[in-house]
């Protein structure tokens, strides 16, 4: 399985920040986890998010 990030133009209610959008393929290229959320207001999120993406890709995400 891996993480996707996909692009997103909603702003977060909150802050204003742009939101993250993130689907999780599972290897017959199906969805199993879809997630948008705001990488400043929900930073374990985004925490989470990367670490997972990192540990199975090896890529640095931006």
């Amino acid at each position: 399985m891996e993480w996707v990030k996909l692009p997103n133009l909603r702003s977060c209610e909150t802050c204003g920040a742009a939101l993250q959008h993130w689907v999780r393929l599972m290897t017959n290229g199906q969805r199993s986890i879809d997630v948008t959320f705001c990488p400043l207001c929900s930073l374990e999120v985004k925490v989470m998010v990367e670490a997972e993406s990192l540990s199975t890709s090896g890529s640095t995400l931006s």
